[in-house]
């Protein structure tokens, strides 16, 4: 097998601390079984925080620091820094690792053979998450078996149509995307990234020029700092600098191409990047959207908003539009309720909680190298801490249990 040269493309802006700890991640992992390139794209508008990336990075040669001319759009930046990624005739395969991302230790040496034994393939992976944006910090691990499993565009595209997006969807910063498939799309539309989501975007388009994705069924990367995050900003219905900034440098309005613009939420961005790409003549390729499963999945979206009032106006707009959710007096009494029987049980569970997650248990389960039955037992106030955790432990290994898939005879990568 041909060994082949991964460009990890790290996206920032004024985030130098970060960047650099995303950097230091992958650096540990490189060595002479594994080509990799590390491109540092400082998007940052701020000279402090220019100067101390700079820093940072001084004793890391293995890692590249490009700038753009001026400070781009997120899209924009995406496909400058892709470009330049690309500028190397080396490079096999390219992928994203957000400056709000940490590579697991071992995994991009695992990545490497994947993409070796299956050079033509994108590859792509789960993510774990260090729940950060709140004061009680907690991780999630998703199960993992190492299969390496194949998932059909058509099934992906099917879900999406019916507002369920896959985590299996290759959005370039939870996947390899091989050069040639990156070509492809170019040349089918002009440019890899567009519209507002570029993950997304992607993702939508790859599906049109591959027939099958594959799944590699662990988590190589694990995010956090989620209250940057304009997704997670977008999903709780809260605003931040970050999110503020991005929402001001869009060129149009927000979800133009979303069935329906209003309705707000991180569910309805994403279809908004599935229709955009769908009215980029798919329509005989992508289903078209069902307008009564996406409404009943956006209706289950909004819960995830902070602001109950915007949740209201949301649920209303929905009833407009023929949909019938569940009413918002309706749903407050049963959160109440809901919320009244766990009251017995909630000095139970706190002692539970603060037993297993007493520093001496998390000592041992660290040494087991396993994750506790259940990682939201522990409840942490350090979000560095927790991010240690989820980075060092992960979740115990499981059969896998995924139907419409095909399993790819990939066993090498199961450590």
């Amino acid at each position: 097998m041909t060994t082949p040269h991964i460009a990890l493309v790290v996206p920032t802006r004024n985030r130098p601390q970060l960047a650099a700890q995303a950097v230091r991640s992958v650096l540990g992992q490189l060595g002479d079984a594994t080509a990799c390139q590390l491109l540092v794209s400082d998007n940052s508008t701020e000279p402090a925080s220019i100067a101390q990336l700079a820093r940072l990075l001084a004793s890391s040669p293995d890692a590249t620091v490009i700038r753009p001319p001026t400070p781009l759009p997120m899209v924009g930046h995406w496909q400058f820094a892709l470009d330049a990624a690309l500028a190397d005739p080396a490079v096999t395969h390219v992928g994203f690792l957000t400056d709000r991302m940490v590579m697991r230790p071992g995994e991009l040496g695992r990545l490497s053979l994947i993409c070796a034994a299956l050079p033509d393939r994108v590859i792509t992976f789960d993510t774990d998450a260090v729940l950060d944006a709140d004061t009680d910090v907690r991780v999630h691990l998703n199960p993992w078996s190492g299969d390496v499993r194949q998932v059909a565009s058509r099934t992906l595209l099917d879900a999406a149509a019916h507002g369920r997006p896959s985590a299996t969807l290759p959005r370039m910063l939870n996947s390899l995307a091989p050069r040639a498939v990156l070509d492809q799309v170019a040349q089918r539309y002009g440019t890899v990234f567009a519209s507002i989501a570029p993950d997304y975007c992607f993702a939508y388009r790859c599906l049109t020029v591959v027939d099958s994705v594959a799944r590699y069924e662990r988590s190589a990367y694990v995010h956090h700092a989620s209250a940057m995050s304009n997704g997670a900003n977008q999903a709780r219905g809260t605003v931040s600098d970050d999110s503020r900034r991005f929402t001001a440098e869009l060129v149009g309005p927000l979800n133009a191409h979303a069935p329906v613009p209003e309705l707000q939420g991180v569910l309805n961005a994403i279809m908004n990047e599935y229709c955009f790409v769908r009215a980029d003549g798919n329509e005989a390729t992508m289903p078209a959207v069902d307008q009564a499963d996406y409404l009943a999945a956006i209706d289950r979206d909004l819960d995830s908003l902070v602001d109950e009032v915007l949740q209201r106006d949301q649920r209303a707009l929905l009833t407009r539009l023929g949909h019938q959710p569940v009413p918002f007096d309706v749903w407050r009494r049963a959160e109440r309720a809901r919320v009244a029987r766990k009251a017995d049980w909630r000095a139970a569970r706190r002692i539970v909680a603060r037993l297993a997650g007493f520093p001496a248990s998390r000592t041992l389960w660290e040494r087991a190298r396993v994750a506790p039955p259940s990682a939201e037992w522990f409840v942490w106030s350090d979000a560095a801490r927790a991010l240690e955790f989820a980075v060092d432990i992960g979740r115990r290994r499981e059969a896998s249990d995924s139907p419409d898939t095909r399993l790819l005879g990939w066993h090498d990568v199961r450590g």
